[in-house]
């Protein structure tokens, strides 16, 4: 259950702007490890990673933060 202030806290930042270099930035290691980890190194990882990202900067209109982080969305 959120609290009031926590509510609140959500409910702002919310209405602030993604900023989409800066997630870029920071997930796009986490998501190539990841890809690595499950089919290898190499091409068919980084042509996963650029997928996702794509799929998420083409959806990137429904993302909602009031609902949760980031790195849940799709």
């Amino acid at each position: 259950m959120l609290t009031q202030p926590r509510l609140i806290k959500r409910l702002a930042a919310a209405t602030q702007p993604v900023d989409w270099d800066a997630v870029f930035t920071a997930l796009l290691p986490k998501v190539y490890r990841y890809f690595c980890y499950r089919v290898g190194e190499g091409p068919l990882a980084e042509d996963l990673t650029a997928t996702t990202f794509e799929k998420a900067w083409t959806k990137r209109t429904r993302y909602r933060q009031d609902l949760s982080s980031f790195t849940t969305f799709e």
